[in-house]
């Protein structure tokens, strides 16, 4: 007769191997490549996304402005032009990219612009 805590044990331990398998499927990370076409090509994929999401610090391409309540002697409001940098400008063609993949590489998330240095 076979050893009852020795059987747990296997199980257990099968378990815990799918479990661990499982888990590192559902959450990964790749760099990538944004196409001329607005597609995401990742490095290690061979066809392009065109259904991805993309972190909204990375859609910023309005002008911010800044006002106050004075008003110049002229008599207008004063204004400042804020404008947003480069880093944080919609993604372009040519920008390499991080990108998340979850929910077992189903969906893609570019979270980060990344540069050579």
């Amino acid at each position: 007769m076979a050893d009852p805590f020795k059987e747990l044990v296997r199980s257990l331990e099968a378990r815990n191997k799918k479990n661990i398998g499982l888990s590192a499927m559902e959450i990964g990370s790749d760099l990538g490549t944004i196409t001329s076409r607005g597609e995401l090509q990742l490095d290690n994929f061979k066809h392009p996304i065109s259904d991805y999401l993309v972190d909204e610090r990375l859609t910023m391409n309005k002008e911010f402005f800044t006002s106050t309540n004075r008003t110049t002697v002229s008599g207008e409001n004063h204004e400042h032009k804020v404008t947003t940098p480069k880093e944080l400008k919609p993604l372009s063609p040519g920008d390499r990219v991080v990108v998340m993949l979850v929910n077992g590489g189903q969906e893609h998330v570019v979270i980060a612009k990344v540069v050579s240095v």
